[in-house]
């Protein structure tokens, strides 16, 4: 089936996001609230087209900008939502135009356009969130299919995300073609993202990210790494060719030491090398998912960003205590910023011994979880070190045999997947003889549909700004809710039973409990 444009709800900081267009939202005056004031030079004396700030066109794109940025004029009081909604679809059309014949970003088989809930923060909207969000999603689906883009609608809240999942629900219910949907995926992939939903909606699932979920951000792969580094260090065309022969082990240990000669060293250069001040979608619909423990051997810190921008930061291993945040990141290998860097054969033999309690964290989350491996090759010796020693613990214990997690690759690989049978479950994406951006392209869609299935969809309940979305039964468990919370008796507030009230009054975005 050939792409027609898809639909991806992030939670997540739209300014931060890899696209190749993105709208910015302002009034007829080009004013923008304070969050956005960074984002963009808008220049108040940008030539505007004709009918701005009336009802023409209201979207006009800021010259020189990568990615290219649209202001739209999304301020105005008493609209109806349909307003809102027609500037997200002016947006995808003007820009679509504009990029037509030029290649998507990172290598993706489809442009991707980007843009907020519009309209639901200062414009105006906000106490009719609901609505717009419903309206929003109704346009931005058409508009995808039809202009054959994809459109990421990013939002900051646990109520606005709640809300574009319950409207994407409604609309793939009506009309299961729809853009908003995953048809493109078929039924198997879909399966297997629902499964792996109900391992996050239980609390069992956990992420092992490697390398190829970052390349989305254009962040180099180990071997392209390498090579990099070699360049650095001055090795000339010839010597690296020859070094791409060795074990990239071998390699890399050459390359520090050409580094430490001409005076640089491994940490600091791979440190300017995993610079990215942008995360991917993917990286984007990992953050978003309700997930607690995260593993990386990656350097980067793309996720820590997406994290933080989906209301979720990181307490990141072994650096900070993981209590202090309600999610953790462990990474294996070293951090880009903090160094400590695992990349020769003389890190990887030194492993077992100064980094075992990091090793060990891992192999009780393959007992205990259901581990999900997203753009990791599963070739690294010290995972097959970690996962060795908890095949015999399971034996030695005669622990019921069980599947480890679950391995998302681009094409289909008989011989890994005979290699790891009974261990990992894989999931091949695409063919064997794909398109990689197309793979790519499948591997975000199923993390979508992961996502869509393990959001919690009530946490905009009671917040009166949604009222537009609630269906009749909605509607009557949140006016009973209100009910009893405005008519319990002096002194119920200091019951513990009346605290697990006002936890679930919270849950579901009750105002007056934040």
């Amino acid at each position: 089936m050939s792409a027609r444009g898809h639909v991806f709800v992030v939670r997540g900081d739209l300014r931060r996001l890899v696209a190749d267009a993105w709208l910015l939202p302002a009034d007829k005056r080009l004013g923008v609230s304070r969050s956005w004031r960074d984002a963009a030079p808008v220049r108040h004396d940008l030539a505007l087209p004709d009918g701005w700030g009336m009802d023409g066109v209201r979207v006009v794109q800021v010259p020189g900008t990568r990615p290219a940025c649209w202001v739209g004029n999304v301020g105005g009081y008493g609209r109806p939502p349909a307003w809102y909604a027609e500037a997200a679809r002016q947006f995808i059309r003007h820009a679509g135009i504009a990029l037509r014949g030029q290649s998507p970003v990172a290598g993706r088989s489809l442009p991707l356009l980007a843009l907020p809930v519009v309209g639901t923060g200062y414009g105006g909207g906000r106490y009719i969130s609901g609505a717009v969000a419903k309206a929003l999603i109704d346009v931005v689906a058409e508009e995808a299919a039809a202009n054959a883009v994809d459109v990421c609608v990013v939002c900051w809240e646990d109520a606005a995300y709640a809300a574009l999942q319950r409207a994407r629900a409604d609309l793939v219910r009506e009309r299961p073609g729809s853009a908003a949907g995953w048809k493109e995926l078929g039924a198997d992939l879909i399966a297997q993202a629902d499964a792996l939903g109900g391992h996050a909606l239980d609390g069992s699932l956990v992420l092992f990210l490697g390398a190829g979920l970052s390349t989305g951000a254009g962040l180099p792969s180990w071997s392209q790494l390498l090579d990099d580094l070699a360049r650095v260090a001055g090795v000339d065309a010839d010597q690296r060719k020859a070094l791409t022969e060795l074990p990239e082990l071998d390699r890399a240990r050459i390359v520090e030491g050409r580094l430490n000669a001409a005076g640089a060293t491994l940490d600091a250069e791979i440190a300017v090398g995993m610079r990215s001040d942008r995360y991917p979608v993917a990286q984007g619909l990992a953050a978003s998912l309700p997930v607690g423990e995260v593993v990386t051997m990656n350097y980067d810190e793309l996720f820590e960003m997406a994290s933080a921008g989906a209301g979720r930061p990181v307490a990141v291993l072994p650096w900070e205590p993981a209590r202090s945040q309600t999610r953790w990141l462990l990474k294996m290998h070293g951090c880009a910023r903090r160094g400590d860097i695992v990349l020769t054969r003389h890190h990887y033999h030194r492993y077992e011994q100064a980094r075992a309690a990091l090793a060990g964290i891992v192999q009780a989350l393959l007992i205990t979880r259901h581990m999900l491996f997203l753009g990791f090759s599963l070739t690294d010796p010290n995972f097959h070190r970690i996962i060795d020693d908890v095949r015999q613990a399971v034996r030695r214990e005669n622990v019921p045999a069980h599947v480890f997690g679950t391995a998302i690759v681009l094409r289909d690989e008989p011989l890994m997947n005979e290699l790891w049978r009974g261990d990992i479950n894989f999931v091949p994406v695409g063919a064997a003889t794909g398109n990689p951006g197309e793979a790519s392209r499948k591997v975000e869609l199923l993390l979508d549909r992961l996502a869509f299935v393990a959001t919690d969809d009530t946490a905009h309940l009671m917040d009166p700004a949604y009222d537009g979305i609630l269906d009749p039964h909605e509607r009557w468990l949140r006016d009973n809710l209100r009910d009893l919370r405005d008519r319990k008796p002096h002194g119920v507030e200091t019951t513990k039973a009346w605290r697990i009230v006002e936890q679930l009054l919270r849950d579901f975005g009750d105002p007056a409990e934040r």
